[in-house]
């Protein structure tokens, strides 16, 4: 599933709008466009046939529902807002998502929820942010918990535990279906509202194959927007240990190199 130039401009366009705080309605009607072209051609994604691209779509999908609960937030709508970063936050753990749901939990008085959105952005996926949005991300933490230590966004107080915190939202305990220990990758395929649609082992043991009892029966942590026709794909790392059980960690879009 390639990417659409005009789908990627409307989404930039729309998002440099909401940034600025100028033209939102404009703003709106291209990030709604972009969000339902992404959509609609997450329709045509199918296991058998996976491309690279196919999960590259996942972090556009995350990047498009970003910008278009960013331009809620403008428009002064903080509930769609929060769908829209919330749904993209659980599928892309991006910095600048974290911050905008900061921002919103801000605006919402929810301030405990606020200054732990700060320090995961400043924790999660440290690239997508700039010398100057991180510096601004500190600023409204230090306002919010003036004990915080925002010396170095890397090695903030409680670091470790947020770092933790990231991988285990993407963990997921399954029920027990195979006693002993081994280990495989799966992609997986949702589709509206979260339903698991499809599933494939893709390498590994095949003595986990009976796992898609367990997959489709396990609460996955992400959401979707109300009313979205998007299909998500996603890949993770099942594991089973006779001592712990089963659990998958999915993997976020950008780890994902190679399609096996």
């Amino acid at each position: 599933m390639k990417a659409n130039s005009g789908t990627l401009t409307l989404n930039a366009v729309a998002y440099e709008l909401a940034d600025a705080n100028v033209k939102l309605p404009e703003a709106l009607d291209y990030a709604q466009k972009a969000v339902s072209a992404e959509e609609e051609a997450s329709q045509k994604i199918r296991l058998s046939d996976v491309t690279l691209d196919d999960f590259h779509s996942v972090s556009r999908m995350a990047s498009y529902w970003d910008t278009l609960g960013w331009v809620h937030f403008r428009l002064g709508h903080p509930d769609d807002a929060e769908q829209y970063l919330h749904a993209a936050w659980t599928l892309s753990q991006n910095g600048v998502t974290a911050d905008h749901l900061g921002q919103l939990y801000e605006l919402k008085q929810r301030k405990a929820e606020a200054i732990h959105m700060y320090r995961l952005a400043l924790r999660a996926s440290a690239s997508s942010l700039s010398g100057a949005d991180q510096d601004r991300i500190k600023a409204r933490l230090s306002h919010l918990d003036p004990s915080a230590d925002t010396s170095n966004g890397a090695k903030l107080r409680g670091s470790d535990s947020i770092g933790n915190e990231l991988s285990e939202m993407r963990s997921v305990k399954l029920a027990r279906f195979y006693q002993g220990s081994a280990s495989a990758d799966f992609d997986l395929l949702f589709g509206p509202g979260g339903k698991l649609e499809e599933v494939k082992r893709v390498k590994g043991s095949d003595k986990l194959d009976g796992a898609e009892k367990a997959l489709r029966s396990a609460n996955f942590p992400f959401s979707f927007p109300e009313g979205s026709k998007a299909r998500i794909l996603r890949q993770g790392i099942l594991s089973c240990s006779t001592y712990t059980g089963c659990s998958i960690v999915l993997l976020t879009p950008e780890m994902v190199t190679t399609v096996n």
